[in-house]
């Protein structure tokens, strides 16, 4: 067979075969309006924040009245591992809001498509949720939502919430029950508190061993008082909470629609956590995120991406913030005034000393820091290690990881 044969071949091929599979990034090459067509949603959102959220798609119909748009809810727990299975039988929706650590193993799964940066103006975006949708320099989501931990309290039973950690100790000792969600990752703000961070000045990794361990013998010392609770089950402090079992919950902001729905109008007190020597608390930020599927046919992907920039623009950002309540926009052009709404100041305010862990540091970890952390941080709170020891041990790890890197460059 002549080479001419075989490029006519491999040409018939492409036209043949569906485009994404001839094609690592998707290319829109033709940017005209989408004003027509049929678009699966699928999300995770709940109570007022799903009511929000369908509104605003309303308003999207409205403008739009030849789109039809069908929004779907899929549990947090199952969207990822639905949309992996759906996809790679060619189905599912034509866009999926999920978490950013969601989008690792959806791009291993090749479930997803690379946006091209050409088409969209990631400048508008937080720079802190722009490393939660590109790996290897490449572009694969965008930002919609930030989560964040804050110290959520009932305003009946709490009069003056503890802003330090001495004071949330002590209050906790006069009979206030304070429920914290004890792992690795769910507990590492009260580093932040001790004076550590666990990215350098120039975003590398670096282990805060010292801060850590202050952080570790704190949990320690609040483990033995009986009205302190260290669980790693959130549902379960979540649900003590709402009964008035607890009267302090480290909750996270995507909680607080939720929270509301179940509590008495107006009992919901949302405040920073505590700080301690000046030092505030720093809270993993956790970056909600819309992503293509790559089974789509090209126009229903680019009819995807105009929902998605619409989504994200600066009216609807506003919105989605000011009505739920619950949420942080991540579009930079968004005015929310904080003095109508106090629990959205406060979000704002512990996202700004919030901790944002790339997708490339991800995927150089493995998730073996998070994995050995929680393994070092039981063993601490039994008493089986020092806090020094585990430190130690985590530094070391931390070290290791980042010489690997090095040289695999």
């Amino acid at each position: 067979m002549s080479f001419l044969n075989k490029i006519q071949i491999l040409f018939l091929t492409c036209l043949i075969l569906s485009i994404n599979s001839c094609q690592t990034k998707t290319e829109f090459t033709n940017q005209k309006l989408v004003t027509q067509g049929n678009l699966l949603i699928w999300h995770s959102f709940t109570n007022n924040d799903a009511q929000v959220f369908n509104s605003i798609l309303n308003e999207y119909r409205s403008i739009h009245p030849n789109v039809k748009l069908v929004s779907e809810y899929v549990s947090e727990k199952n969207i990822g591992d639905r949309l992996i299975t759906q996809s790679q039988s060619g189905f599912g929706p034509d866009l999926a809001i999920v978490w950013h650590s969601d989008i690792y193993e959806l791009i291993k799964k090749s479930v997803i498509i690379e946006l091209d940066a050409q088409h969209i103006n990631l400048s508008q975006y937080l720079p802190v949720t722009i490393n939660h949708i590109k790996l290897n320099n490449k572009i694969y989501a965008l930002p919609f939502s930030i989560d964040v931990q804050v110290l959520c309290y009932h305003k009946k039973k709490i009069k003056n919430p503890a802003k330090t950690l001495s004071e949330l100790l002590q209050q906790s000792k006069t009979g206030i029950k304070v429920g914290i969600t004890s792992d690795f990752i769910s507990s590492f703000w009260g580093v932040g508190s001790m004076g550590g961070k666990f990215l350098d000045q120039q975003g590398n990794l670096n282990f805060p061993k010292v801060a850590w361990s202050q952080w570790l013998k704190w949990l320690q010392q609040a483990n033995i008082e009986p009205n302190t609770i260290l669980n790693e089950e959130k549902p379960l402090l979540q649900e003590a909470f709402i009964k008035g079992e607890l009267d302090y919950y480290t909750c996270e902001s995507v909680e607080i629609s939720e929270l509301k729905n179940k509590l008495p109008k107006n009992s919901l007190g949302v405040s920073l956590l505590p700080r301690e020597n000046n030092q505030p608390a720093t809270p993993f930020i956790y970056t909600e995120v819309i992503v293509l599927n790559k089974a789509s046919s090209p126009k229903q992907q680019q009819l995807a991406l105009q929902i998605a920039k619409f989504l994200t623009n600066t009216e609807q950002q506003e919105k989605f913030a000011i009505q739920a309540e619950s949420q942080i926009p991540v579009n930079i052009k968004s005015r929310v005034d904080y003095r109508l709404s106090p629990i959205q100041a406060i979000l704002f305010k512990q996202a700004q000393d919030g901790i944002s862990i790339s997708l490339d540091h991800f995927s150089k970890t493995q998730g073996r820091v998070g994995k050995r952390g929680n393994e070092l941080y039981y063993q601490v709170l039994a008493g089986e290690i020092t806090a020094e020891e585990a430190a130690n041990q985590m530094n070391q790890l931390v070290n290791s990881i980042n010489q690997e890197n090095r040289r695999k460059k």
